[in-house]
């Protein structure tokens, strides 16, 4: 594999994006359309003395409803997600995280938003609204939410956000906690430059086949796959990182992805065989639209039909533990898996891209004269530097009008 066959995993053919027409699904068989627009009736509800809607409860109710959609519209961290109200939330250690709007504060939001009356004394918005409201399953104008990014999100145009917030075009919101620098027009040189930076960071594994770079390449492509997740509407493969034998590195190098990618560690999960719990686990990490997720250390075989459709299917459903609801979601997340002389399921080993690390060393672990003897500390330093360069190649690939680069279909992956 070289460096020109990247393209196969983080641009697959299909180029639809979430940009276009499609809508976020919500529950098998629908989608989210946004429910007609009702005619506007700001004129109902005319503004009070401090500039803010009088919502006179006499008023017809569906009018009032519709116009506390609109209101709650206005709020800049309300979005709908997979038929529900969702609020982004930032912590004091300044994550950010997605947490379900209930009944209570819908109405503490609308009562900030307008002023209440009924028989033209001041009241507290009833609770029947709110109710209302959060039981619908879908929102005018209040922006759909795909995933919170800890790395601007790029489009199918190259665009990357400059700020933190929400960004439309991807339907994601960044966190602000990295500081990228990337060239609106990249050369061939930049981004040959660029891999270079990447090179040098992982030049203490012992890549296979170090002559061709190919399983260097693979690793390249396993970092780019989540970068690359709101710039197309294909699917993407596991990435399987193996080795010849324990402590080579297999799990650092995968965390190297992690750290650079959302500047922390993946989230890891043990492998099962279940097929529902394996169903269960899949759709858990897609609804909260993780970036990555690594599943360490398989012993035996990997793979099986909840592993083989997550790797073809643009979306995933399942019911909802405790509820008579099927949710649909969609794949966004990217799939990292580590094991040592792996076996993969049938129909799974072509939906896999492979990294393999090759020791001669009986303790590996033992090994000494790295080049970067603090190598996640060195990734944490530098990581606006490393994500630069990732992004860098992406864009490239971009700007020069993704040319095709005559690639088999790869394991139904488009």
């Amino acid at each position: 594999m070289t460096i020109d066959t990247l393209n196969r995993t983080i641009l697959p053919a299909n180029e639809a994006t979430a940009n276009d027409t499609h809508v976020f699904p919500a529950v098998a068989g629908t989608s989210v359309q946004p429910e007609p627009e009702a005619p506007h009736d700001e004129d109902d509800f005319p503004p009070d003395d401090d500039g803010k809607p009088m919502i006179d409860m006499t008023k017809p109710l569906h009018r009032i409803v519709d116009r506390s959609v609109r209101l709650l519209a206005e709020e800049p961290l309300v979005f709908q997600k997979h038929a529900e109200l969702v609020r982004v939330v930032i912590e004091e250690d300044g994550r950010v995280k997605p947490r379900s709007l209930r009944n209570s504060y819908v109405r503490y939001l609308l009562s900030q938003r307008a002023n209440w009356y009924r028989n033209g004394e001041p009241v507290h918005p009833p609770e029947h609204v709110p109710k209302i409201i959060v039981e619908r399953s879908a929102w005018e104008r209040i922006p759909v939410w795909r995933a919170v990014t800890p790395f601007p999100a790029m489009d199918r145009d190259g665009h990357l956000p400059s700020e933190p917030g929400y960004d439309p075009r991807t339907r994601t919101y960044f966190t602000g906690q990295a500081n990228v620098t990337v060239l609106d027009e990249p050369s061939q040189d930049d981004a040959r430059l660029a891999v270079a930076t990447l090179r040098d960071i992982v030049s203490d594994f012992p890549f296979a086949n170090k002559e061709s770079s190919e399983h260097f390449a693979a690793w390249v492509a396993g970092l780019l796959t989540p970068l690359a997740r709101y710039a197309h509407d294909g699917n993407a493969p596991i990435a399987v990182v193996q080795a010849n034998g324990p402590r080579v590195g297999k799990t650092t190098l995968v965390q190297l992805i992690s750290e650079i990618a959302c500047g922390t560690a993946s989230p890891v999960i043990t492998f099962t065989r279940n097929e529902d719990e394996t169903r269960k686990r899949i759709l858990s990490f897609l609804r909260v639209a993780r970036s990555m997720v690594l599943v360490d250390n398989v012993i035996g075989q990997f793979g099986g039909q909840n592993v083989n459709a997550l790797t073809t299917s643009r979306a995933f459903e399942d019911r909802v533990l405790g509820k008579s609801v099927i949710i649909e979601a969609m794949n966004d997340t990217s799939w990292f898996v580590t094991a040592n002389n792996i076996q993969l399921a049938p129909d799974t080993a072509e939906r896999c891209i492979n990294v393999r690390l090759q020791s001669d060393d009986a303790k590996p672990h033992l090994r000494t004269g790295f080049k970067y003897p603090d190598l996640l500390g060195e990734v944490a330093r530098n990581r606006d530097q490393l994500l630069s360069a990732a992004l860098t190649i992406l864009k490239t690939y971009i700007v020069a009008g993704k040319p095709d680069q005559g690639l088999s279909s790869w394991g139904g992956i488009r």
